[in-house]
């Protein structure tokens, strides 16, 4: 591995990968055109035929790939229990403060700057919160199906064998 590629081998096709060694993008070798279909026709064959094989070379049995699903769908619901746990001290905090803001509000007393600061930052903080929960739930979703996708086409080219 290295971080050029030798000229000659450019067309060959090559991986980009990021510093965890993770697949970035997949750029596909130059084939020459086939008479009657489109480079739009071979592009997405060739992707396709890149991913199969990446999916032979990574797993050598279902069993892998399900004990893979199963690491990162641990590690999505560690991220999510981390950010409810957040939510539930983020609410908490909000509750007091914004009850003490309230309390305020109906003495009609001046709201110190610092408390109307504390609870715009303490909503601002639950909204993020929110929506990290719902992408960490969207992702949990997607990668449970593209496990599932994994499997049925591994046990497919499996059975072409």
């Amino acid at each position: 591995m290295d971080s050029t590629i030798p000229a000659q081998f450019v067309a060959n096709g090559y991986d980009i990968l990021d510093a965890r060694g993770q697949l970035v993008r997949r750029v596909l070798a130059q084939q020459a055109a086939v008479p009657g279909s489109s480079a739009a026709d071979e592009s997405l064959q060739a992707e396709a035929q890149a991913q199969d094989q990446m999916l032979l070379s990574s797993y050598s049995s279902v069993a892998e790939i399900e004990a893979h699903r199963q690491r990162k769908l641990e590690a999505i619901e560690r991220e999510i229990s981390i950010i409810e746990s957040g939510q539930r001290v983020m609410g908490g905090e909000f509750e007091q403060v914004n009850a003490e803001y309230a309390e305020l509000v109906e003495r009609e007393r001046e709201i110190p700057d610092a408390l109307a600061q504390s609870r715009n930052d303490l909503e601002a903080t639950l909204v993020f919160l929110d929506q990290q929960l719902q992408r960490r739930l969207q992702e949990f979703q997607t990668t449970r199906q593209e496990f599932d996708a994994r499997v049925e086409r591994f046990q497919l080219l499996k059975s072409e064998m």
